[in-house]
């Protein structure tokens, strides 16, 4: 398989069966990326093909389930690279990447003050409207809509 065509596949997987969002807790924010399968050999591949990432495995709810379940995941600044690399070939995922990409690339401009005890509350403020509107792309986060008339 050519570059393209795993970037591709990979795209797919995103678009299928991953998740594109921001983390929050507290004043923290995280982009995360992650693809859960069953198939270990298919994640590792992933991780092999583009050279970053984790897999774990997940713990389940339910006891009752008889077979595994992993997930493939990348984080902060590897999952804005891991975006970057995916974007053209995305397709229903195609928004929560651009947030993520936005999220990310303003974290990476204001670097210096990530790990001070207290961030400006103008960068709280840029982060907490990126991961609302995450949650509104995601439909975990109702939103009223006016009617046009």
């Amino acid at each position: 398989m050519t570059e393209r065509e795993k970037l591709n596949y990979v795209a797919g997987l995103v678009d299928g069966e991953g998740c594109i969002m921001i983390a929050k807790q507290g004043n923290r924010f995280t982009l995360r990326v992650t693809i859960t399968n069953t198939d270990f050999s298919l994640l590792e591949s992933i991780k092999n093909d583009l050279r970053i990432g984790e897999i774990y495995l997940m713990r389940h709810k339910k006891k009752t389930r008889k077979f595994k379940i992993y997930r493939y995941l990348v984080t902060s600044f590897q999952a804005l690279l891991v975006l970057k690399k995916l974007f053209l070939f995305l397709r229903g995922k195609k928004e929560e990447a651009i947030l993520g990409i936005k999220f990310q690339e303003n974290k990476i401009k204001f670097r210096d003050l990530n790990h001070t005890k207290r961030l400006p509350q103008e960068i709280i403020s840029v982060r907490e409207e990126l991961y609302q509107r995450m949650r509104v792309l995601k439909g975990t986060r109702k939103v009223k809509i006016k009617e046009v008339t």
